[in-house]
Order: C-alpha cells, then sequence, then structure tokens
C-alpha cells in the first residue's frame, strides 16, 4: 500500500499528472495509468498532516495546479501537500 511506503520514507515524491479527468479530453480516466491529485490527496492526507513531506511532481502542462494562484494549488497546500517546481533540490 502507498500509505505504508509514505510512511517510511522522510520525503515522497509523487506523480501528480492530472488533477482532473477533463484534462485530458477524449480518453477515458480508466485508461489513463496516473492517479487523480485529488485521489492521492484522500488517501495520503492523514500522513500529510502527520508531517509527512509529500511532493507532487511531472504535473502535465493541462494541470490547474501548476498556477500557484489557482484554486487546485492552494488545495494542494491547504491539505499539506507540496507541488514540485523546477530547480528544487531534495536532499536525500
Amino acid at each position: 500500500r502507498i500509505e505504508d511506503v509514505v510512511g517510511e520514507v522522510d520525503v515522497a515524491l509523487l506523480d501528480g499528472a492530472f488533477f482532473r479527468p477533463e484534462e485530458v479530453p477524449g480518453r477515458r480516466v480508466e485508461d489513463i495509468p496516473h492517479p487523480m491529485i485529488p485521489d492521492t490527496m484522500t488517501r495520503l492526507e492523514p500522513l500529510a498532516r502527520q508531517g509527512k513531506r509529500i511532493v507532487l511532481t511531472h504535473l502535465n502542462n493541462t494541470n490547474p495546479a501548476l498556477d500557484d494562484r489557482s484554486s487546485e494549488a492552494e488545495q494542494v497546500r491547504r491539505r499539506g501537500f507540496e507541488i514540485a517546481r523546477e530547480g528544487t533540490v531534495y536532499p536525500l
């Protein structure tokens, strides 16, 4: 389970390609091998609230969370997650 793995690491870098299915018109969400950000946050929010650092990366260019001013990006931050930014270094 992803919850178990994230619970064991200091920083989790996770796929955040899409925020909602409408970002990929003409495709069924079942055919997209990426979880939607809200689904990931629902599963992992308890760990984020406990202080686990969870960073969403690999955001698609259609993902509204790429815009720091968007309500989607605000929701990510409010729920205790981060969005990876170009040039950010994560010490391992």
